[in-house]
């Protein structure tokens, strides 16, 4: 079993937040790097054009997702990227949908 903590920035998730360069993403999301070429791929281009070569290098692109698996990761990742943090209480439901 997995626990996550999913973040919703003014009650929606939005696409526009996954680029790295977001600035909301990048306050409160959680950035993801993954590299683009397998270990198969990078010898292949280490033959075809040396392995010193540019285009022999492992390359990485980054995305920002809106949930973590870690807690603690999720509280360090909020404290250093915010100046305030609050907490709002909102308004809870029963499962009839009446007001608790």
């Amino acid at each position: 079993m997995i626990v996550e903590v999913a973040i919703y920035v003014d009650g929606y998730i939005r696409g526009e937040y996954s680029t790295a360069g977001n600035e909301i993403g990048d306050r409160f999301w959680n950035r993801i790097k993954k590299t683009l070429y397998t270990p198969k791929q990078l010898k292949e281009r280490a033959k075809l054009w040396g392995k010193r070569s540019k285009e022999a290098q492992q390359k990485y692109f980054e995305y920002n997702t809106p949930s973590w698996r870690s807690f603690s990761a999720f509280k360090k990742h909020i404290t250093s990227h915010n100046k305030e943090i609050s907490l709002v209480t909102t308004n809870t439901f029963n499962a009839d949908g009446s007001e608790a």
